[in-house]
């Protein structure tokens, strides 16, 4: 029966787990020609729409398939995940606290608001969702990847490293979960076992363009910068909606030397996530401190480097560092010193040192210079 709506529905979502993308679009192309009343398949089109990165189409179906269901769950948490995609946090919590608020049985409802909440600074929130999340299920490895990122993100290595490996003892075939331990190992200080965690991830996802962008800041740091575009041109080509991806690969272009290569990558991050807080610091930190003055714009920093620390909430050593050195390239040597005992006060131990040459160069006047990226 060519003209069963349901049948194609069903048929589609299977085609969109073997990864037929194309064939789960026709099929929902069909049935909503053939029934457009039914909220499910404006949303399900709008998940294809998502898997093949258009995200403005995804919104506008799964919104369409809201406005025929208020009540949708689904829907409002799947728009959420668009709008996260985009950089948009806020809107993203809200349609998650919608998603919530219709069920608040279903364990992912939490966890993506509590990535969504993490990536806006509540990481107190954050961690009540994937507390919340693991209550609902306990053996649910992407709640555990949420706690090892708000760990990250208070400076605890240890218990962040512990929920990664929990992560991967319950899941020893997740990708993120490995991915996760990667970054987490990279930011202890041990890009090593940093980039077998992520040669892992991408042996059980050659696809994975977040592990791809990851093992990319890695080889950057490590000098292997040919090797770290490589890497970084596939994640972009794989995601282009990814601002990450976009900044990590302009700190590459700045370790080559190639300062309007990577404030053209800078700029498309901001382009495509203006919210993006980590790309919001990369751009501040190139303007205030590349080597090439021609680049620089001290003003221009401050602004942006203001913002970041404002929405950080004077919390992350990175930001108020960007701060400073902003300050210093716009001549405001004494606001410098400020920010950069401030940045010395809440800088993690292998950092501190760091910190403390940067307050000498300002307390005696100086500005710094670069090719290391934020």
């Amino acid at each position: 029966n060519d003209r069963d709506f349901d049948a194609r529905a069903i048929r589609a979502m299977i085609y969109l787990e073997q990864g037929d993308r194309k064939a789960a679009f026709d099929d929902l192309n069909e049935a909503l020609k053939l029934n457009n009343e039914r909220p499910v398949f404006w949303n399900n089109r709008g998940l294809v729409y998502m898997q093949l990165n258009d995200l403005e189409r995804a919104i506008r179906d799964i919104s369409h398939a809201i406005k025929l269901a208020p009540k949708y769950a689904n829907a409002w948490n799947n728009r959420g995940m668009c709008f996260y995609a985009q950089g948009n946090i806020s809107d993203a919590i809200r349609d998650y606290d919608k998603a919530v608020g219709l069920d608040a049985t279903t364990p992912a409802f939490f966890v993506n608001r509590g990535v969504a909440r993490l990536a806006a600074g509540e990481r107190d929130s954050a961690l009540e969702d994937f507390d919340a999340a693991i209550g609902l299920r306990k053996n649910l490895p992407e709640a555990f990847i949420g706690r090892s990122n708000v760990f990250l993100g208070r400076g605890d290595l240890v218990r962040a490293a512990d929920n990664a490996s929990e992560a991967i003892r319950l899941d020893p075939n997740s990708a993120d979960a490995f991915n996760n331990r990667g970054w987490i190992r990279f930011k202890s200080g041990k890009p090593d076992a940093a980039l077998a965690d992520f040669n892992k991830a991408l042996e059980l996802d050659e696809d994975f363009a977040k592990a791809l962008s990851n093992r990319g800041v890695v080889l950057t740091h490590a000098g292997r910068v040919d090797e770290a575009l490589t890497d970084l041109d596939r994640a972009i080509k794989l995601e282009q909606w990814s601002s990450v991806a976009w900044t990590n690969r302009g700190n590459a272009w700045l370790a080559r030397k190639e300062y309007q290569k990577a404030l053209n990558d800078f700029n498309k991050a901001l382009e495509i996530a203006p919210q993006d807080i980590e790309a919001l610091n990369a751009k501040a930190w190139y303007l205030a401190t590349c080597p090439d003055s021609s680049f620089r714009n001290g003003e221009q920093a401050v602004e942006l480097a203001t913002t970041v620390c404002e929405k950080s909430k004077m919390e992350d050593w990175s930001h108020v560092d960007t701060l400073a050195a902003a300050q210093a390239e716009a001549g405001s040597f004494d606001k410098a010193v400020e920010s950069q005992k401030a940045a010395v006060n809440i800088a993690p131990d292998d950092k501190r040192e760091l910190c403390q040459q940067r307050l000498a160069r300002y307390e005696n006047g100086e500005r710094w210079r670069s090719d290391i990226g934020k």
